[in-house]
């Protein structure tokens, strides 16, 4: 058995000793069955460095009995290198551990690169300790957007640091350590009716401006401030309960209302969320629970909130407190403990009804798709890792859906494939070197093996593993037997990446979601800088595949939470990555795209080019219906893509999608559904030069089916729903017809309403376990 020993040295913890057993002593993993499938116990010695170092990492807690799954991808998750350093983006302060003690950073402004314009050490807040030093950190407690750690130099002399995402505040409890305030050179400290400061000072709050930030100042009654040349000492009086909270204030004039919240700590945050398929809402619930500082302080908190949680959604929030700048755009406040923020669901078509001829130029040919269709039956094989493993399991699914709604001849072949390769996923065979999952037991983790881009490490692992579910769920319309006996491995891959069920403490709660933020995080274990994600349509893809699992297994939980994850992360999407509503990005930022999000800012770029089409399309793939919202505002999605193939043509030279290899198949992917017009002509002009992204490619097939399901049916309808979660409704301008379509996986028909503005329009029958579509609907009851 592993331990670990924290090693005081002088009164200084340095460090943690863990000791380490040799790859080769490491046993043989057992089989864990779960129905037919089953995983590996642990990795098995051949299954890389990383795993073999992640299975060996042991976490810097106060309590380390604390039973509970340590969470990843968080904007904290660095936190658990266990040193005092990095950056907490909290929104609206950046909070960096020292080793002396804190750094508030109060950011004001942005460049065009979207990094921070301003890093003096000025602008910073520096709280330290009185002979205080550490070089150890450990984490105390999280809730679902808060977190509280401690800086230890001895057993008798800590902070305790605690920070919410939202929270303008931090608060510091201090044990046995006064406190040297260094807010900046032209620091000018005011009380609290707004007159200057008198020294020694023993109020209980005071306001300091510096560096055009204010901030106020909330301590323990009793205690003494001295003023010295480089700002403040704060001597808590003794036997009191020792604490500072600093506000970051929008005005000097903000500090009564800071007072009604400054002097109750959160000790917990949870969020809570139902899903009414009937009327395609998703109400979320937001709880701070807090303690009182000073006796009778109000239960309450300031918390902060982003445009995807107040635009275009039905709330009560009280927005009256502070507006802040944030990387994320304006953050609006309010006063409470509990809050509640309900989405519109619209609903998720798992696949596109089937092209048809219309008679217009370059039209649709029947033989040419069943060619598609033929070669993808012919391509077998399958990737050895995580990522392009999964995309072929989708791959396959996919094209078995289509060749259903074709009734193609491939179906069988597709069909065989398709669970051939998700079988061997799901299983572990002693020996075998990849297509198998084990656990990591100190993380509580399910890890699929071959990894690849740092997925052993918790990186990407929803892009990866969204595949999987999406198309067991594709697999399962087909084939229910498999789910019955594959299905719980399914679930399992799901909870991975986001564990819907608190009572389940194999997993943490939504280890790859940011629940406050609205999206979720690539970045495994963080990084001193924050976390960051590029992909976010793999990250939508990957609630679609969880919404459409928990349909198919009847499991009502995990579809509710996926609904959840849908419609926060959609709207996230739009908001942070494509700047939909123009007033999130920096108007020093002149791009309409980002390519990845950091907690900090964002970049014009991606991880492997600055092309700006792939700047684009990394955000567009790997195109579904789930994918619809992108083109909710349809000229502005129109108009955005050729945007993107303007500024390829000035940067690479060329906005020919022959020319551009896998990059312009994914463009042309995505112009199905954003210009489909454009799309069946260039697919043509590629088919026509035998070019290999058309003929070739494995998405060959998909995009040309959907383009030209796409341009039969015309724009999707965000205003008119169903009430069946798994409905659309499109209306095609050229030939004024509406199409209604929805995927019952009863089996049994059902009766479909459709509504618009809240009133009952028409109705329909749905048959069972298939794809129903219509023109006209039956009168309303």
């Amino acid at each position: 058995m592993l331990t670990r020993v924290l090693v005081w040295r002088l009164g200084v913890v340095i460090g943690w000793i863990v000791p380490v057993a040799p790859l080769a002593l490491i046993a043989a993993p057992e089989i864990v069955s779960v129905g037919k499938g089953s995983y590996a116990s642990e990795p098995p010695p051949d299954s890389g460095k990383d795993a073999a170092e992640m299975i060996r990492r042991s976490f810097p807690l106060v309590d380390p009995s604390l039973d509970r799954a340590i969470p990843t991808n968080k904007y904290w998750t660095h936190l658990l290198e266990g040193k005092p350093s990095g950056e907490l983006w909290t929104y609206p302060l950046r909070v960096s551990p020292k080793e002396t003690g804190l750094e508030l950073f109060f950011p004001k402004e942005w460049n065009e690169k979207g990094e921070l314009k301003s890093k003096s050490r000025n602008d910073l807040f520096r709280i330290e300790g009185v002979d205080f030093q550490t070089r150890s950190l450990l984490v105390k407690n999280w809730g679902d957007w808060t977190l509280s750690f401690r800086l230890p130099q001895t057993e008798a002399r800590y902070l305790d640091i605690t920070v919410g995402e939202g929270l303008p505040c931090v608060w510091i409890e201090s044990k046995g350590v006064d406190l040297n305030l260094r807010p900046g050179e032209d620091a000018v400290f005011m009380d609290e009716r707004g007159g200057a400061a008198v020294f020694p000072f023993t109020g209980n709050r005071l306001v300091v401006t510096a560096s055009g930030r204010t901030y106020g100042l909330f301590f323990t009654p009793g205690s003494q401030v001295t003023r010295d040349a480089e700002g403040l000492r704060l001597n808590f009086s003794a036997g009191a309960r020792a604490f500072l909270t600093v506000g970051a204030l929008s005005a000097p004039e903000d500090l009564p209302l800071f007072a009604r919240t400054a002097y109750s700590i959160p000790r917990d945050s949870r969020i809570g969320w139902d899903f009414d398929r009937d009327k395609g809402k998703v109400t979320t619930t937001w709880t701070v629970k807090t303690e009182p500082l000073v006796a009778g302080s109000p239960d309450t908190v300031l918390q902060g909130w982003l445009a995807h949680h107040w635009r275009d959604t039905k709330h009560a929030l009280k927005l009256e407190g502070p507006v802040y700048l944030t990387p994320r755009g304006a953050m609006k406040t309010s006063i409470g403990n509990a809050f509640s923020i309900t989405y519109d669901f619209e609903g998720i078509l798992p696949f596109l009804p089937p092209p048809s001829k219309l008679g217009l130029p370059n039209d649709y040919d029947p033989a040419r798709m069943a060619g598609l269709l033929a070669n993808c039956a012919q391509k077998t094989k399958y990737g050895k890792d995580t990522y392009w493993g999964g995309k072929d399991l989708t791959r396959f699914t996919q094209y078995l859906q289509m060749a259903r709604e074709l009734k193609d001849p491939a179906y069988p072949a597709l069909l065989a494939s398709a669970k051939k390769s998700m079988a061997d996923w799901l299983t572990y065979t002693p020996g075998e070197t990849e297509h198998y999952f084990a656990k990591y037991s100190n993380w509580r983790a399910l890890i699929g093996f071959n990894g690849s881009y740092g997925s052993e490490r918790f990186n990407d692992q929803h892009f990866h593993y969204g595949y999987f579910t999406y198309a067991g769920a594709l697999l399962g319309m087909e084939d229910p037997a498999f789910l019955k006996d594959y299905g719980e491995m399914l679930r399992l891959v799901a909870k991975q990446y986001a564990n819907w069920d608190r009572a389940d403490t194999r997993f943490p709660l939504f280890r790859t979601f940011d629940i406050w933020a609205g999206h979720s995080w690539a970045g495994g274990t963080g990084s001193p800088g924050g976390n960051n994600q590029e992909s976010t349509s793999e990250a939508v893809q990957s609630w679609i595949g969880m919404f459409y699992l928990g349909l198919m297994m009847e499991d009502p939980e995990m579809t509710s939470a996926a609904a959840m994850g849908y419609a926060m992360e959609s709207r996230a999407t739009m908001e942070y990555w494509f700047n939909t509503h123009g007033d999130v990005f920096s108007p020093n930022y002149q791009h309409p795209v980002i390519g990845v999000l950091w907690s900090g800012g964002q970049v014009y770029g991606t991880y492997f080019t600055g092309d700006p089409a792939w700047i684009y399309a990394i955000q567009t793939l790997p195109q579904c219906p789930g994918l619809d919202f992108l083109a909710r505002n349809a000229v502005h999605a129109r108009e955005l893509y050729h945007t993107m193939l303007v500024a390829r043509k000035a940067k690479e030279g060329s906005d020919d999608l022959a020319r551009m290899g896998d990059l312009g198949s994914v463009m042309l992917a995505v112009a199905a559904l954003v210009d489909n017009d454009y799309a069946v002509v260039e697919f043509d002009r590629l088919w026509a030069m035998g070019s290999k992204n058309v003929t070739a490619h494995d998405a060959s097939g998909t995009t040309y089916y959907q383009a030209h399901a796409y341009r039969k049916l015309g724009r999707r309808q965000f205003d008119v729903r169903m009430n069946i979660p798994t409905s659309s409704v499109y209306y095609n301008e050229r030939t004024k017809l509406a199409t209604f379509a929805a995927y019952n996986p009863k089996n049994q028909p059902i009766t479909v309403q459709v509504s618009k503005a809240g009133k009952v329009i028409g109705t329909f029958v749905a048959a069972p376990r298939k794809l129903t579509t219509v023109n006209r609907l039956d009168p309303a009851p």
